[in-house]
């Protein structure tokens, strides 16, 4: 078999290998999107080629020629190869249509104050466990009037984290119960 028909049997149907019936997701920077239709063009000439080639394989139009006889291999090759790129032009077609259906079903990204909420809570969950852990060593140490600082300073920052863990700690629990003087 000649070289450049076995190239074009294997890169035959790029549609294939390249295109998604999901569109990509969307990040903070881009929005999210499908890949284009320019990925038919390529099955559809070589299609084409393929097709016309295998056609002259089995039937060459010059009967007066020198040399110039059906070769039925070359002919299934390049027909076979047609259908293949056929095939994949097709469902490149189907499936950029399902991934713009698909895209106008795909939610926006995150607002960045969204994300950036996210991150400042994250931040004043990560100090207000800092305080914590200094709050048990100073209740531990029998500070009381630091903890009880620590105690305003925890439930400001993160009113969550300050009723479930550092309310239930029990070195905490012990200055907190102690009267102020």
């Amino acid at each position: 078999m000649r070289p450049w028909v076995l190239t074009l049997t294997l890169l035959g149907g790029c549609s294939f290998g390249i295109v998604r019936t999901r569109p990509t997701p969307a990040t903070a920077a881009e929005p999210a999107s499908c890949r284009s239709y320019g990925w038919v063009v390529p099955d559809v000439l070589g299609g084409a080629a393929a097709a016309m080639g295998g056609l002259l394989a089995a039937n060459p139009s010059c009967t007066d020629c020198e040399g110039s006889m059906a070769d039925p291999q070359l002919a299934i090759a390049l027909l076979s190869a047609a259908a293949v790129l056929g095939v994949s032009a097709l469902y490149a077609l189907v499936a950029n249509t399902t991934c713009r259906i698909n895209l106008d079903e795909t939610p926006a990204p995150p607002e960045p104050s969204v994300a950036n909420n996210a991150m400042r809570r994250t931040q004043a969950r990560e100090e207000a466990r800092r305080l914590h852990l200094e709050a048990v060593k100073e209740a531990n140490a029998g500070n009381c009037a630091v903890v009880r600082g620590r105690d305003i300073q925890v439930r400001e920052l993160d009113a969550e984290y300050h009723a479930i863990v550092f309310l239930r700690d029990v070195a905490i629990q012990r200055c907190l119960a102690v009267p102020t003087s």
